[in-house]
């Protein structure tokens, strides 16, 4: 299957899709693509992510759900290597994309890792946005080392 461009085609692929205007950050928040919708059809969503990178690869607003995916889907190396990547754009939302690394790490159990990030995540905040995510995740990982012992 191709890629898909009109809603025409994404009807009766039985998906929904942002359509002409994808690189429009206000279509992305009144209307986020359902990755529940997209689950079954993992490959689409991810061809579909990569077109929208491969045509503006400066489409800062995109990463942050692309990375999503590929940890929703076990995909934690090319996971890895997006985040890298997407550190490196100009304008993106580095605290955003520390957190996804975090979220990673802390799904392939390296909790040395999740404790290293949320330091690094720490020194870039520049508000208390985020406050909340770090005290979750700190308590989070204390617990399950305390659970499932202290090797990672």
């Amino acid at each position: 299957m191709g890629t898909i461009f009109s809603k025409v085609e994404a009807k009766s692929a039985g998906i929904a899709i942002a359509t002409p205007s994808i690189f429009n950050d206000e279509i992305w928040k009144k209307s986020p693509i359902s990755l529940n919708s997209l689950s079954s059809q993992s490959t689409i969503a991810k061809t579909y992510f990569q077109d929208a990178l491969a045509a503006d690869i400066k489409a800062v607003f995109v990463y942050p759900y692309f990375i999503q995916l590929l940890i929703d889907f076990d995909e934690g190396v090319e996971a890895e290597k997006l985040i890298d990547f997407a550190l490196t754009v100009k304008g993106i939302d580095k605290p955003l994309i520390f957190s996804k690394l975090i979220v990673l790490k802390e799904k392939m159990a390296q909790y040395k890792e999740v404790k290293k990030w949320i330091g690094n995540l720490k020194s870039v905040v520049l508000n208390d946005d985020y406050q909340t995510f770090i005290d979750k995740t700190e308590a989070r990982i204390k617990a399950k080392k305390k659970t499932f012992g202290k090797k990672n």
